[in-house]
């Protein structure tokens, strides 16, 4: 079977969190080539909730164009699907002013700081949504 895309022959999946949060991820955001074979980019974390349920590790490549929202008076995240490569619009709250932000204008020193904050924050979210 040849496959011209990894979406192609693999399914989308999507998780169920409560509060009815749901995450879709699609083949290339789960699934990265080594060598000859196709790995799954999350894991068991080893660890068991409370009511002994497993815990998963989603990485980075989960997030993947997902655009995710903070909101830390009520705290709170969610996500829902962007183009990573397109600007986005953020308001400060205090002056009203309106900026333009575009994935260019972050430095790779900063996309490997979120990459590693993105991780963290997967594991505290399961650690919450779990416990």
């Amino acid at each position: 079977m040849l496959l011209v895309s990894v979406d192609d022959g693999f399914p989308a999946v999507t998780f169920y969190f409560e509060n009815g949060l749901s995450l879709k991820v699609y083949p290339h955001d789960y699934l990265f080539l080594s060598g000859n074979f196709w790995c799954i980019g999350w894991q068991n974390s080893g660890t068991q909730s409370r009511d002994n349920k497993n815990m998963t590790l989603l990485g980075d490549l989960v997030l993947s164009n997902k655009l995710v929202f903070y909101d830390l008076e009520n705290q709170a995240i969610g996500w829902t699907e962007y183009n990573c490569s397109s600007s986005i619009k953020v308001k400060d709250e205090r002056t009203g002013t309106v900026h333009l932000v575009g994935f260019h204008y972050i430095s790779f020193a900063c996309v490997l700081n979120i990459n590693a904050m993105m991780i963290l924050f997967l594991l505290a979210l399961l650690h919450t949504l779990v416990y």
